[in-house]
């Protein structure tokens, strides 16, 4: 790559930034990848998600199920953060 080129994935979150949509984009991909690492017992209990500036909060429709996953916070952060391939992540909270 010449000095002054950049790879579109670096024009892409230039782009992203310039226009304030980072955080929007962010949301979709945090909500995608709820849908497919949670497996469809948590997806189809999920009532809910909301995703701003680094805290999930998810909002279920069992009370069992919001109790187990309350005390598995930081391993389902770090798996959603790994499945992000960045640490997007930072805090959840589960109603």
């Amino acid at each position: 790559m010449r000095g002054n080129e950049t790879t579109i994935k670096q024009a892409l979150k230039l782009f992203l930034k310039k226009y304030n949509l980072e955080e929007q984009v962010n949301e979709g991909r945090v909500y995608n990848v709820w849908n497919q690492t949670m497996g469809n017992f948590v997806v189809n209990r999920t009532t809910k998600l909301k995703f701003y500036k680094g805290k999930l909060i998810v909002y279920l429709n069992s009370s069992a199920l919001r109790n187990e996953l309350l005390m598995a916070r930081t391993p389902i952060i770090q798996k959603l953060n790994e499945e992000l391939g960045e640490e997007l992540i930072t805090e959840l909270e589960i109603h």
